[in-house]
């Protein structure tokens, strides 16, 4: 009697020239005669060729069933497993020099006739038959699942704490709008599903621990965009007795780690750039750096010769606002005229000329003096040609973005350019004007950089004015981590609160009151992990990481959610 084995497509070269047994799913039947069939197996780690013939299988009743068996029905198949002949492997397989003689077939149960074509998802059924979908895509999630598990490592080895927080909380105006949950027990009061754990994290703080990590489920009814999800996973961090230059030292040290295990990539040291500086440049606070693209300023004053009139709207150059910058580019085979001629700016002009010859065009308009700084630049600019933008600061501001990818978009298809791009994001204004109202562009709990600063201050403008100690770390133009070091006085969160007039004593009183006995500093971040996942396996969609996504407009299409409540 023959001893079967139980195996999967992961440990077959374990069993050649022995019976083994194996589950999965029919992936492809092939007939090839009255007396031969070919299917393939897959199961969570692969796929293996079975081939069942007559003179191995005495039981005529197995080739009526595999007549009529249709793919993705769920079978175990028993037989002897072997090398296939060298002129018959498939080395482009796992598994491809192996097969299975079949003895018999055991089916588990029968599939319907599948009405998509699963080997070609469109968009929609990749969500509404996600089953189907993530059968022949495990890979994904397997990936989500190793860099979870070398993150706990990683967080462990260096010495935190993971500690669960609430979901069910308090509803609290932290930013995004919340999911409220009804409380059976106490009418007409509510629940809030937890936007983040920033407030327990900071009680944890407050509470003695020193290094605290959580891979949190966070909950936010946001307006509908491409690339949001109602609710996801962000990798949560808080240390007490540290300041901000621990918290990107430990998440500098973690994405060095995680580029070098997933994809063994070096990731070097990582540039800080601040918000102002990266506006400026870049026309964003995510810049993607593998767009080497950047706006430089020219800031000397120059006077413009009688004949401008001919060439420039004279009113441009009256304007208090005007600015004078420039792109530096590769003399290439490009346009740069008719892409930024499709822009059709209204205070803009500007001008395109080669670094080793200033153009007749530009020394007619331009005096002495601007020659000479442009010159000078040009001893330390990498490329020939300089596109030169004068006119209206914010128009310029407003459009920057816009024309750095309109002409890299162009230029990337001749040159190399780098396929990884992180930056640190620093000191962002504390405060956002929406709706001429105040609110925190992080979060209320972030620490001022001048403390002194936002005691007394009724004037709106310096309020807007006033810089934070935060920080966002972007991977090639994603937003993948934000962070700050946190309030700790009870007088600075107060003042706070009332300039962003939150009603403290209903909504944060137990908050205020915990801040009143001994909180140590403390900083943290968190990061948005589908996000991290997507760019680590470069990727361009959320939803191929996430197990059950949501649709674009927070449907869920395979369960039909939400849903009335009979």
């Amino acid at each position: 009697m023959n001893y079967f084995r139980k195996c999967d497509c992961n440990s077959l070269n374990k069993y050649i020239n022995k019976y083994i047994y194996i589950y999965g799913w029919i992936d492809d039947k092939r007939y090839i005669n009255n007396n031969c069939y070919f299917i393939e197996i897959r199961d969570f780690y692969g796929k293996i060729q079975i081939n069942f013939n007559k003179k191995n299988i005495n039981n005529n009743s197995i080739f009526y069933i595999l007549k009529k068996i249709k793919n993705e029905s769920c079978v175990k198949i028993y037989g002897f497993l072997k090398n296939r002949p060298i002129d018959k492997i498939n080395y482009e397989k796992l598994n491809g020099d192996l097969e299975i003689i079949a003895t018999n077939i055991l089916v588990i149960n029968y599939s319907d006739e599948i009405p998509i074509n699963i080997n070609n998802f469109s968009e929609k059924n990749k969500l509404k038959f996600r089953y189907l979908y993530l059968r022949k895509n495990l890979n994904l999630i397997k990936i989500r699942s190793y860099i979870t598990y070398e993150i706990h490592k990683f967080m462990n080895k260096n010495k935190f704490i993971n500690i669960e927080t609430p979901i069910l909380s308090k509803y609290l105006p932290e930013g995004a709008r919340n999911y409220i949950v009804n409380s059976r027990i106490y009418e007409n009061k509510y629940y809030s599903l937890s936007q983040s754990p920033q407030i327990f994290k900071q009680i944890l703080m407050m509470s003695g621990v020193n290094k605290y990590y959580q891979i949190a489920r966070c909950f936010r009814n946001e307006d509908l965009r491409s690339d949001r999800q109602p609710e996801f996973t962000q990798l949560d961090i808080e240390v007490s007795f540290l300041k901000s230059n621990y918290i990107i030292y430990i998440s500098e040290k973690l994405i060095k780690f995680l580029f070098k295990k997933i994809n063994n990539i070096n990731i070097e040291k990582i540039k800080k750039i601040k918000f102002k500086d990266s506006i400026i440049k870049y026309g964003t606070d995510k810049p993607d750096l593998r767009n080497f693209i950047e706006l430089f300023y020219i800031n000397e004053i120059f006077r413009i010769n009688k004949d401008i009139n001919k060439f420039i709207n004279k009113k441009i150059f009256n304007k208090k606002n005007k600015i004078i910058s420039f792109f530096n580019l590769p003399n290439i085979n490009i346009n740069y005229y008719k892409i930024l001629e499709n822009f059709n700016f209204k205070n803009i002009n500007f001008f395109i000329t080669n670094k080793n010859k200033i153009s007749k065009f530009l020394n007619k308009i331009f005096n002495n003096l601007f020659k000479l700084n442009l010159l000078k630049i040009n001893n330390n600019t990498k490329y020939d040609i300089f596109i030169i933008l004068i006119g209206d600061k914010d128009e310029i501001y407003k459009n920057l973005l816009n024309i750095r990818n309109s002409l890299f978009k162009e230029i990337k298809m001749y040159i190399n350019n780098v396929k990884t791009s992180l930056i640190w994001i620093t000191n962002f204004p504390m405060f956002k004007e929406v709706n001429n109202k105040i609110e925190c562009n992080h979060h209320p709990f972030t620490l001022p950089k001048t403390i002194n600063n936002i005691y007394n201050i009724n004037n709106k403008k310096k309020i807007l004015s006033i810089l934070s100690n935060s920080y966002d770390l972007v991977l090639n133009g994603f937003e993948i981590a934000s962070g700050s070091e946190r309030i700790n006085n009870k007088n600075i969160q107060n003042t706070i609160f009332d300039i962003i007039n939150v009603n403290k004593n209903n909504e944060f009183n137990f908050f205020l009151e915990a801040l009143k006995y001994g909180t140590p500093n403390h900083s943290g971040i968190a990061f948005g992990l589908d996000r991290l996942i997507m760019l680590l396996n470069n990727l361009d969609n959320i939803k191929e990481i996430i197990p059950f996504p949501k649709t674009s407009s927070f449907k869920d299409i395979m369960t039909d959610s939400p849903n009335k409540i009979f």
